[in-house]
């Protein structure tokens, strides 16, 4: 997008893709932010801890080449039945 354009776009970081969670936080997610005209994107953190940092950057470079408005981000892996 040109500068001072907005994207509608808006990235979660999901360090768990095999857990139903965050398919949940997604779905929920993504209604939300379609009332608002926003769009939702995937990003996937891999949970290696030996190169956590350099897998965090590379995380933040495709959110920045996207141009996404927001980042939503959470390290923690949910489990079925964390909310019940």
């Amino acid at each position: 997008a040109l500068a001072g354009q907005r994207t509608g776009i808006v990235a979660l970081g999901v360090p768990d893709i095999a857990n139903p969670r965050w398919a949940e936080v997604a779905r929920g997610l993504e209604a939300a932010l379609a009332t608002a005209g926003l769009s939702l994107v995937l990003v996937l953190i891999s949970p290696d801890a030996e190169h956590q940092r350099e897998i965090e950057l590379a995380m933040l470079d495709r959110v920045y080449r996207m141009r996404a408005e927001a980042l939503v981000v959470s390290m923690r892996t949910y489990e079925p039945g964390d909310f019940n």
